[in-house]
């Protein structure tokens, strides 16, 4: 197995100023990657936020896992946490660039395949959750000081 670094920049193309840049990069389910930067970040701009850390090659095969946070016009935005876009030996000393867009974020890598996923504002991505539940049978109700998860199974 052959460990990789690749360094992450964002490059904010939204349109509008972006701060409160919140980043992580997980390879696998061992190895976090973060960073921050407070900005203002212009439209246009690029930041160095990290260097992401993976792995290649025999026994060692895992999956990128990237997520960010931001504000944009005082709203936040986020993306899914379970988002993967996954790097091979080729992307390593190389820069990854994070594209950060009004309605998506966009991983770049140098070798590998882009990727993307969609921008939402948390309680919006939270309603999306809940509806994807009801659709199961599982309903999330509030329970005293917090909620708990039901399932309506019959």
């Amino acid at each position: 197995m052959t460990k990789h670094s690749a360094v992450v920049n964002i490059v904010n193309k939204t349109g509008d100023s972006i701060s409160e840049i919140k980043f992580l990069h997980r390879y696998d389910s061992d190895v976090y990657n973060q960073g921050d930067h407070q900005g203002p970040m212009k439209d246009g701009a690029e930041h160095h936020i990290c260097d992401a850390v993976f792995w290649t090659g025999f026994l060692r095969v895992g999956v990128d896992y990237w997520w960010i946070q931001f504000k944009r016009n005082s709203k936040t935005y986020t993306c899914k946490a379970n988002f993967y876009c996954s790097l091979m030996s080729k992307d390593g000393s190389n820069p990854v660039s994070i594209e950060i867009h009004k309605d998506k974020m966009k991983v770049i890598p140098h070798a590998s395949s882009a990727c993307s996923v969609s921008l939402y504002e948390p309680y919006l991505l939270m309603e999306q959750l809940e509806n994807e539940l009801l659709l199961t049978g599982i309903a999330i109700e509030p329970h005293a000081e917090s909620a708990y998860m039901k399932c309506n199974c019959d």
